[in-house]
């Protein structure tokens, strides 16, 4: 499936605005937590779990915790790290990246988790799309090699990886035990005793609400 198919599709199940207890009626709401909202969306959409890149042919699907008007409230997980390090520290070509087939198109959908999970609902989706040498574009490419940028520095002075921030995405850790490290082949050693992820920041999410007429109180 395509992402605008499935945008479409979203839009004809008529699941924008509607409690989850109506839009997953045969589901057991008491089992819908942070980790399975997405994964509840893509069985609705009919989306078979796997291990590909991306959960669509041509892109991804993302939802994350908003308030009642689409802000958001969280920063939003895109891909780990560990497997691509040296790639990273090579300076890979951001359109060569795994970052970039992660977002260069995403069907995004703000969740509002306010009380008992059965009243959750889904804002209006936006589809985005990566275009080169457009404003989003150029600002997750200079995002994308200033965090490559800090990585080597971090590296240099302390020997390890720690928190690098552009205007739009970082890299953190995500990890849980058992920890992952993450070992360096340039380097000969391990450069974190835990897993890092690329997320969206929150600054992210609000500019894609800004530039969609879906959302016209967000200023």
């Amino acid at each position: 499936m395509k992402l605008k198919d499935a945008y479409d599709l979203i839009l004809e199940k008529d699941i924008v605005e509607k409690p989850f207890s109506k839009v997953f009626s045969d589901k057991p709401i008491d089992l819908i937590n942070k980790g399975k909202v997405g994964q509840l969306l893509e069985c609705l959409l009919n989306i078979k779990n796997g291990n590909s890149l991306l959960d669509f042919e041509d892109g991804e699907l993302k939802t994350n915790k908003a308030k009642e008007n689409g802000l958001p409230l969280e920063t939003m997980f895109i891909t780990q790290i560990s497997s691509h390090i040296d790639d990273l520290l090579k300076k890979q070509k951001f359109e060569c990246s795994n970052l970039f087939k992660k977002i260069s198109r995403l069907l995004y959908l703000p969740v509002v988790k306010i009380g008992d999970p059965k009243n959750w609902y889904f804002k209006h989706p936006i589809f985005f799309e990566l275009k080169k040498e457009k404003d989003f574009y150029l600002q997750l490419r200079e995002d994308y090699y200033s965090i490559i940028h800090q990585m080597k520095e971090h590296i240099n002075k302390s020997g390890k990886l720690h928190t690098s921030n552009g205007k739009y995405i970082q890299i953190r850790t995500k990890d849980s035990k058992p920890y992952h490290p993450i070992y360096s082949m340039i380097h000969n050693t391990y450069i974190s005793n835990k897993n890092f992820a690329f997320y969206f920041k929150k600054d992210f999410m609000l500019d894609l609400l800004r530039k969609s007429d879906k959302y016209p109180d967000i200023v």
